[in-house]
């Protein structure tokens, strides 16, 4: 039994993976960048003041 053991090339590391590596690395980026944006978009849409009000007992 023998072990080969070497490197890849870019091209034969493409092929294994089933795409280019910076297609996978540009959907990565991309996915992380729309969750940011969505993330982002989520806080600003959050209230400053509880509903509760400032604190003030109920008059």
């Amino acid at each position: 039994m023998t072990n080969d053991t070497r490197e890849l090339s870019i091209e034969q590391l493409d092929q294994t993976s089933g795409g280019s590596m910076m297609d996978i690395v540009i959907k990565a980026y991309e996915k992380y960048m729309a969750d940011l944006g969505a993330k982002l978009i989520n806080d600003l849409h959050k209230p400053l003041v509880p509903k509760t009000g400032l604190g003030f007992p109920p008059r």
